[in-house]
């Protein structure tokens, strides 16, 4: 199996192949944890102005982004894996919108297929994963450059599908005491840290299909 990882923000073009998606803090691992709370489906939106236009013409939609690091005014939900696990999404349809994940989603989403995974979900993507010759790591990183606890996961991620061995608690710990870590905490998300650091609270993949991501068991 060929694995690479590439910067998302900073790469231009990328090849026909798998690919996943890295968002640690907090896209990706919010994105899971709503379709575990009973949401139909999550639609990424580009901006906040498009998310609101989505949602305006969807019933049982509910809007949930920020814009660096801050919740979008007027939306249901700040982008934060501890807010969506306690909403009730049963049958609804959540728009999300983001500083990093959604942007860098948008540039790859006809690259390929596209999974989206963090810790939350390592090993059911991984099982998924296996069954392809190539695959491209896509890490969010941040507007001022990478972002450390992707890097690590994305380091995770390769190793366990080159067969390679690795303490997956050295890294989550790692990333614990990262940079990342301290931002998030800056920024008021201390809440989603325990959450975002969860290896393998859920049991399915998730897909980005045809504008829309989905369960994926």
């Amino acid at each position: 199996m060929k694995v690479s990882i590439v910067e998302g923000r900073r790469t231009g073009v990328y090849p026909k192949c798998p690919k996943v998606l890295v968002d640690i803090y907090r896209s990706t691992t919010t994105i899971p944890l709503i379709l575990n709370s009973g949401a139909k489906y999550v639609i990424p939106a580009l901006t906040a102005t498009e998310a609101r236009s989505v949602a305006s013409s969807m019933k049982n939609s509910v809007t949930v982004g920020e814009k660096y690091g801050i919740k979008v005014r007027g939306f249901d939900l700040n982008n934060s894996p501890y807010d969506v696990s306690k909403y009730d999404f049963n049958g609804k349809v959540a728009i999300i919108t983001s500083t990093n994940g959604t942007k860098v989603l948008r540039k790859i989403q006809d690259t390929g297929e596209v999974f989206i995974a963090s810790f939350i979900n390592m090993s059911a993507t991984l099982e998924v994963l296996r069954d392809f010759e190539e695959v491209q790591i896509v890490l969010s990183g941040r507007p001022d450059g990478s972002a450390d606890e992707d890097i690590a996961f994305g380091e995770a991620l390769r190793m366990s599908l080159l067969g390679e061995q690795y303490d997956i608690e050295k890294i989550i710990n790692r990333v614990r005491r990262g940079r990342g870590t301290k931002r998030l905490i800056m920024i008021g998300g201390r809440r989603d840290i325990s959450l975002s650091l969860s290896h393998d609270l859920l049991d399915f993949s998730c897909k980005y299909d045809r504008g829309k991501i989905v369960k994926k068991s």
